[in-house]
């Protein structure tokens, strides 16, 4: 059983990412650094300044919420932006999905950084390959997923970077291996992209299948 998981994604080739801000992966200290950070600004009598890289859904969802959360808690309208190296936030969504996003984001005060491509991320601000700068305290990187080098050390057969599996969550180049999460792209929705997501959620769905599998390839042998 393979659940390798995958990794942030540029997180390896922007410099400063794990030095200066907090990040989505491992989702498992996301918590605990947002907590820390909390209070070290609250310590200080710091106002969040914040700078989500990232324009997905979860890097628009995180913008949503850190306003919300940090509005309530230091008392003060804390200011947002989302950097998209596109033109819009969400892209590829339905335009009247994105009608209602940016009506929202307009309604919370959060704002759009758009064309910008982060070059590197310092203690007080993201600078962008453009060379502007753009000031905060606290950098968010939300990307998204991309794959794990074990991935390509394996000598099990990948689609886009992923364990290609086929729908028993098998791999398709080695039978007796079955895998799981943000690790795998099903072969049969291969047309859809990376599919599954890669989302904790679908990890968490796939793990009874496997082992389901796993005891009926034990039980025919």
């Amino acid at each position: 059983m393979v659940n390798v998981g995958s990794r942030t994604r540029g997180s390896h080739k922007v410099t400063g990412i794990w030095e200066h801000s907090l990040t989505t992966r491992p989702i498992n200290y996301l918590l605990h650094n947002l907590e820390a950070k909390e209070k070290f600004l609250m310590e200080n009598n710091i106002i969040p300044d914040v700078v989500v890289c990232g324009s997905g859904a979860a890097g628009t969802e995180l913008a949503f919420g850190y306003k919300k959360r940090w509005d309530k808690l230091f008392k003060a309208d804390v200011k947002v932006r989302i950097v998209s190296n596109r033109d819009t936030v969400l892209r590829g969504a339905h335009p009247s999905t994105l009608q209602q996003i940016n009506r929202k984001l307009k309604e919370h005060n959060i704002g759009v950084i758009t064309h910008q491509e982060v070059e590197r991320i310092e203690a007080d601000g993201v600078v962008f390959k453009s060379g502007r700068k753009e000031p905060c305290n606290v950098a968010v990187w939300a990307t998204g997923a991309e794959p794990q080098q074990v991935n390509c050390d394996s000598d099990l057969e990948l689609m886009q970077g992923y364990f290609r599996v086929n729908d028993f969550l098998q791999s398709t180049s080695h039978p007796n291996v079955f895998a799981g999460g943000d690790c795998i792209t099903m072969e049969s929705y291969a047309s859809e992209g990376n599919f599954p997501p890669k989302a904790g959620v679908y990890a968490v769905r796939e793990g009874p299948v496997i082992a389901d599998n796993i005891v009926n390839m034990i039980n025919k042998t």
